[in-house]
């Protein structure tokens, strides 16, 4: 990009063009350039902060695959029909 603008400043220079015309050139480039920087800044903050959120969402993702829980015992009927209605009691509330 800056061997282009430098190649279109010695033409302008070369031809014979009205200074005013020159000046408004180098403007617009100069203007052209830095809106190119300023968008490329944003891009690469964007794709920072992008990598920062996939880079938190894995670590989070790892955080809950190390959760240890304990084992829970289910209770089992014993067959006697007496103690079925105790055995069902703790599966209904």
């Amino acid at each position: 990009m800056v061997i282009l603008e430098e190649n279109v400043k010695e033409l302008l220079f070369s031809e014979n063009v009205a200074d005013a015309v020159i000046d408004k050139e180098i403007d617009d480039s100069e203007s052209y350039t830095d809106r190119w920087w300023l968008l490329q800044f944003k891009l690469q903050q964007l794709s920072l902060s992008e990598r920062e959120e996939v880079s938190l969402n894995c670590s989070v993702s790892q955080q809950n695959t190390l959760l240890r829980y304990p084992k829970i015992q289910l209770p089992t009927f014993d067959g006697d029909i007496r103690s079925w209605v105790r055995f069902w009691g703790q599966f209904e509330s």
